[in-house]
């Protein structure tokens, strides 16, 4: 059965990184880290997005962009990679300190740092 359900989260990512093909890196200057009514996903407030949703809650956890044009794109994460988010950016705000989160779709790559983006 496990093999069949890596199969089937292969599957499912896969489609959904064929629909990003004009993906590109982009730098997200976490303005605002807000809890949702669910458990494990989290929005991050960027001017530059309509959205930005932390998403470790799911059978496919992902940081999921929307932009204002009405277009959706997702970096897809393992359940470890999707917490480090989480808490890197968490920890950041405790501290008063700003985030960045760079995700980088075609080469599904993420890094948050403590600074404001450039």
């Amino acid at each position: 059965m496990g093999n069949f359900c890596r199969l089937i989260k292969q599957l499912i990512t896969s489609a959904i990184l064929v629909q990003s093909v004009y993906s590109q890196v982009y730098h997200i200057d976490v303005e605002e880290f807000k809890r949702t009514d669910m458990e494990y996903i989290f929005e991050i407030v960027n001017r530059d997005f309509e959205k930005v949703t932390v998403d470790c809650q799911g059978f496919i956890n992902m940081v999921a962009l929307e932009h204002y044009s009405g277009d959706k794109e997702n970096l897809i994460l393992d359940v470890t990679e999707c917490e480090d988010i989480l808490f890197k950016i968490y920890e950041n705000t405790l501290e008063n300190i700003p985030s960045c989160l760079m995700t980088n779709l075609d080469q599904r790559r993420y890094s948050v740092t403590s600074k404001h983006c450039k």
